[in-house]
């Protein structure tokens, strides 16, 4: 059971969103508010019991920590640009940081699941489907444990490390790219 102090912080995430939902100026909406596809509703369960929006599957506090993430993602790029970086590499490292809000929201909503034997959380697009989840684990952003943001990150850059020291065993001259057109 949540206590006092878990219910003041949810009402307080609540509030702060409300407050950054009504100042966003982006293109696109700080939580995606777009309707879930009717016709999907064979592999969208959730539909049936009233989440028919795709920001109805966050908390607030979960949304609230997403889209925290993401402007951290947009600063990071706005930053690259005024340092005058290549565009080319500042829109690469954007990709990768865009890849953290990403997969958290994979484990930061209302439904995903406890799994018991291996003590972690399960993803919420795990799968083609999305169940209704009558209870549901949630992951503290900051935790050291798999679903938390740090987990992603670490998750994320062993996948790049080794990406590159795999890279690094095939001797290779310095890459060429050419774009042409495929027609």
């Amino acid at each position: 059971m949540p206590t006092r102090k878990d219910l003041t912080a949810i009402a307080a995430a609540a509030r702060e969103l409300e407050i950054r939902s009504k100042a966003h100026t982006g293109a696109m909406s700080l939580v995606p508010d777009e309707q879930l596809d009717v016709r999907g509703i064979r592999h969208t369960w959730a539909m049936l019991y009233g989440l028919v929006r795709w920001g109805h599957l966050f908390t607030p506090r979960q949304a609230l920590a997403i889209a925290a993430f993401v402007a951290g993602v947009q600063r990071a790029a706005s930053a690259m640009n005024d340092a005058g970086l290549d565009a080319e590499f500042s829109g690469a490292v954007t990709t990768c940081l865009a890849l953290v809000p990403n997969r958290c929201a994979d484990f930061w909503s209302s439904l995903t699941r406890w799994i018991s034997a291996g003590q972690k959380i399960g993803q919420t697009f795990g799968r083609q489907a999305i169940p209704m989840m009558w209870d549901f684990a949630e992951g503290v952003p900051f935790a050291d444990i798999s679903a938390a943001s740090c987990g992603v990150c670490t998750m994320r850059s062993t996948c790049w490390r080794q990406m590159r020291q795999r890279d690094s065993l095939v001797a290779r001259p310095n890459g060429v790219s050419n774009r042409t057109s495929a027609s």
